[in-house]
């Protein structure tokens, strides 16, 4: 996870925390709850100030008065809370203002950089050596069926893919295309498109299912996408599907919403 990301998204979410039991404590009643176990039941008192150690007895018909100071107990605990966790992580995010330990490589002048080894490399090398070492590695699988060329020299099965290829580099997301995945001892696929998520380190499989409106191809990939996730590869997780009928093309405004999403 890009930690500042992450760090923004927490402040905003506890800034938002604070507003909300701040407008809900100023409006709560006053005095506080005070709760005694009576036999196998609990009593509720309202003690309207800290002299008053018993309290006033708050009866059965008046039990929305006991929930709502136990509401403000709580709004006041979470707001206490909130507003010290973000204090916290003011600092936190002060401290990454200028990159954390793992970017620091890319900070320094070239020449002086290529006489490391950095604890992390950077993305652009990370990137170089995963697509040159992929592409190394991969055969061609059932070259009859390449027929449509995606306009930098990748021979794919179908026009719908060269339009997912295309996207894929307008984004400047790495990909192979069929690369071989190895699901098990015994199972071995090939994704549409292996995406790689530099952000996580990690790579992401894109499945695009072209006939959804044929039953056979329709189970085969059912059981598809289960030997997946039964390798412990998820949909919405590390496994993208996309897919079109004969009647409903590929929808390319939801691809790009989820790939968005996922990286």
């Amino acid at each position: 996870m890009n930690t500042k990301e992450m760090l923004n998204s927490r402040m905003s979410y506890l800034d938002a925390i604070v507003s909300e039991k701040s407008r809900d404590i100023k409006i709560a009643p006053k005095g506080k709850i005070k709760i005694v176990k009576h036999n196998s039941t609990y009593q509720y008192y309202i003690r309207e100030n800290i002299n008053d150690s018993q309290g006033k007895y708050i009866k059965k018909e008046n039990i929305a008065l006991a929930k709502a100071l136990a509401q403000k107990d709580y709004d006041q605990k979470v707001h206490d809370l909130a507003t010290k966790e973000l204090k916290l992580l003011a600092k936190l995010k002060d401290l990454y203002k200028n990159g954390d330990c793992d970017a620091y490589i890319e900070s320094m002048r070239p020449y002086k950089a290529e006489l490391v080894s950095p604890i992390k490399e950077p993305d652009e090398q990370y990137i170089k050596n995963w697509v040159e070492q992929n592409t190394k590695l991969e055969e061609t699988f059932m070259s009859e069926g390449l027929i449509y060329d995606n306009g930098k020299g990748v021979m794919m099965r179908s026009k719908s893919e060269v339009i997912i290829s295309k996207i894929l580099d307008e984004k400047g997301i790495p990909y192979i295309y069929e690369k071989s995945v190895a699901l098990s001892k015994f199972k071995t696929v090939r994704p549409d498109f292996t995406i790689l998520d530099v952000k996580n380190r990690r790579e992401i499989y894109l499945e695009h299912l072209g006939l959804m409106d044929d039953g056979e191809y329709f189970a085969k990939n059912v059981k598809k996408i289960a030997d997946y996730e039964k390798a412990g590869i998820y949909l919405g997780d590390r496994l993208l599907i996309t897919y079109e009928t004969r009647k409903a093309p590929l929808n390319t405004h939801l691809l790009e919403e989820k790939l968005l999403k996922m990286l």
